[in-house]
């Protein structure tokens, strides 16, 4: 889990994210420090309900197991992103992983990138503008 979803989780009241998924507080906490690994079916059931309580769709089941098959890591972090700097008038192709390691995994950035991801629709973010690359034209700066 990066530090922006820490934060976020770190905000939310461990009780409610406890209570949404029928567990026990310090069972939870001992996830989220990393002192104990969810399986697969309640990492599945806590990004959900992670997501339910902060209001935005960014967590994954790889946020509380890091040990889950590379398949359950955020679905955007592969996805092509054509990306527009409008003030250098410059664009580039980055996957949306790379964008947010490049951007220290930034809130806005995030949610910008979910719903470009899910609803297909371009984004602004910043002095930025977010597009899907198709998958047709080579990836190239």
């Amino acid at each position: 889990m990066n530090d922006t979803k820490m934060l976020l989780i770190r905000g939310m009241k461990l009780t409610a994210l406890a209570d949404a998924v029928g567990m026990q507080v310090s069972n939870l906490s001992k996830i989220i420090n990393g002192q104990r690994k969810a399986n697969l079916d309640l990492a599945r059931k806590l990004a959900s309900a992670a997501d339910e309580l902060c209001g935005m769709s960014i967590f994954d089941p790889n946020d509380f197991n890091a040990d889950l098959s590379h398949n359950y890591q955020n679905v955007c972090d592969d996805v092509l992103i054509r990306v527009h700097v409008i003030l250098l008038n410059v664009t580039k192709i980055i996957t949306a992983g790379e964008l947010l390691e490049e951007h220290s995994h930034d809130l806005g950035l995030m949610v910008a990138l979910n719903n470009l991801v899910y609803d297909g629709v371009s984004q602004s973010w910043g002095g930025y503008n977010l597009d899907l690359q198709p998958e047709d034209l080579p990836a190239r700066w």
